[in-house]
């Protein structure tokens, strides 16, 4: 799932995050229950901002630690 470019206030559905983070919804509301990943909740829905997403993937890939990738240092 590609995201146009300056779209990073886009809203995602739980769904959508998994799919362009290639991993599990569960894997999402994982990162949210534990504050790794923000979330908005405008009504009954749980969003993501684009933003928010791709900065976490950014910190993941770099190994800073923030994404919780599960290895050892």
């Amino acid at each position: 799932m590609q995201a146009p470019v300056g779209s990073d206030q886009q809203l995602l559905l739980i769904p959508e995050v998994a799919a362009y983070a290639r991993v599990s919804i569960g894997t999402v509301r994982h990162w949210i229950a534990t504050g790794k990943l923000a979330s908005l909740r405008p009504g009954r829905r749980v969003m993501v901002r684009l933003a928010a997403l791709q900065r976490l993937l950014t910190d993941a890939e770099r190994g800073t630690g923030k994404a919780g990738s599960g290895g050892r240092p």
